[in-house]
């Protein structure tokens, strides 16, 4: 394989068409892997806990408690019973990440499930894509 590499070099040179032709086809081989891998990125799971006003209880305030990821006690009607209701707004930890996908549009806890949507349909559209892109290459 190696000889015939250097017989076909050796035939058509090292010109700088060949050297343009060689940079573009690795830009085209290397674009596809960053964009398969950009999940972990741009829709991690992030570090999160419910975030709710800031209640006085009596002695205590609401900023006292750390809250579940998805829910929280409230006793906003002054009464002793809590009742646990489904949280609408997230604190996210932003030590890792400043910003992503998962925390602008707050897909955790009932939402969680688009995050492994996004992978699953970045993977169907290679699936579907490629035999087209690879039939319009030929043509």
């Amino acid at each position: 394989m190696v000889n015939q590499v250097d017989v076909l070099l050796s035939q058509l040179g090292t010109g700088k068409w060949n050297f343009l032709h060689f940079i573009v086809t690795g830009l085209a081989t290397g674009m596809p892997a960053p964009h398969a891998l950009s999940g972990a990125f741009v829709v991690p799971r992030i570090d999160h806990s419910c975030r709710q006003a800031d209640i006085e209880y009596g002695n205590y305030h609401s900023s006292d408690y750390k809250n579940d990821s998805c829910t929280y006690l409230d006793q906003s009607d002054g009464e002793d019973l809590q009742e646990e209701k489904l949280c609408t707004e997230w604190d996210y930890d932003n030590s890792t990440f400043t910003t992503t996908i998962t925390s602008e549009f707050d897909l955790v806890c009932q939402k969680e499930y688009i995050r492994a949507l996004y992978s699953s349909l970045y993977m169907i559209g290679v699936l579907v894509g490629s035999p087209f892109i690879g039939y319009l290459s030929d043509k």
